[in-house]
């Protein structure tokens, strides 16, 4: 994978600076903040992509950077399928 460090890297779109906080905050759909809405509406007229090749691309970037791979099943998972009192950690 080509340029891995930017996705890790973080968007600076995403912040705002708050005077009355003195520190960066993350934006949110709240207080006439657009922007999301803006970015949610062109994301949504490009094409699908599907769930094998959403795996595929997860994996590849995950051992670049020296994680194991994901089963394709344990990707897929439900949350009806998904054990929450097994430990996963």
């Amino acid at each position: 994978v080509e340029n891995v460090g930017r996705y890790f890297a973080k968007n600076q779109d995403a912040f705002f600076y708050s005077e009355k906080l003195g520190k960066y905050c993350a934006k949110s759909v709240h207080y006439g903040n657009k922007e999301r809405f803006y970015l949610a509406n062109r994301e949504k007229d490009k094409p699908i992509v599907s769930i094998e090749k959403i795996i595929e691309y997860v994996n590849e970037l995950l051992e670049t950077i020296g994680i194991k791979h994901v089963d394709y099943n344990d990707a897929i998972k439900t949350f009806e399928k998904i054990n929450y009192d097994e430990k996963h950690f």
